[in-house]
């Protein structure tokens, strides 16, 4: 059976790529509610990503901990309206198009912690999730990504020098790093002169003479 009936449900197996066809009539009770609870348990806790509650203690976190649970009982009112939410769109954009999205995603995420004077989660997949997010919500972003991809490869074909972004403390690093001196091409030596000694050389002490016994 490769299509869903009134009973049957087609349930995606994601490393194959397959989806596997399952009569829910045939489910023994138990089973059918802990697969209910299990589905139910994502759909409640959608849109929580920017809801952090690591760290947090007494008055703050019991203020994080209500706001997931109103947030949960919206979810909840929104599937009883048969509203399942938007469905995350198959994007044909390439890797590279994607990780440069979530680079930027990244920085609003970061941006917007920063405006509110809040600490950043201290796990990057809290960060990642909620760049995600924000990039299913701002298609802008998608858009922006792959100008600048294709600007990286317009450059790369012209052989025009790669701007290089960076942020935070590694932009910080490179604007106070030293200029890159040139490099000078050796004059030609003339015939018979002997190559300059390295620094090295210059510091080595002389060899030592020889004392022979009497």
């Amino acid at each position: 059976m490769n299509a869903e009936t009134d009973n049957t449900i087609m349930v995606p197996v994601t490393k194959a790529k397959r989806s596997v066809p399952v009569d829910i009539s045939q489910l023994p009770i138990e089973v059918y509610k802990a697969a209910i609870a299990q589905g139910l348990k994502d759909f409640l806790n959608k849109g929580m990503s920017k809801i952090a509650v690591k760290d947090l203690e007494d008055e703050e976190l019991e203020a994080a901990q209500d706001l997931a649970f109103e947030k949960a009982e919206e979810n909840l009112k929104a599937l009883m309206e048969g509203k399942l939410g938007r469905k995350r769109s198959v994007s044909k954009d390439t890797q590279e198009v994607l990780r440069e999205a979530v680079r930027l995603a990244k920085l609003r995420v970061k941006a917007a912690y920063k405006s509110a004077n809040k600490k950043l989660p201290s796990k990057q997949s809290e960060i990642t999730a909620a760049a995600k997010e924000l990039i299913e919500e701002n298609p802008s972003i998608l858009q922006q990504a792959r100008e600048n991809i294709k600007r990286q490869k317009d450059q790369e074909q012209a052989g025009e020098a790669i701007e290089i972004r960076s942020e935070g403390r590694l932009a910080k690093l490179i604007e106070e790093a030293e200029d890159m001196k040139p490099k000078v091409a050796p004059k030609p030596r003339a015939k018979g002169e002997k190559a300059p000694l390295s620094a090295t050389q210059v510091r080595r002490p002389a060899p030592r003479a020889e004392v022979r016994a009497h």
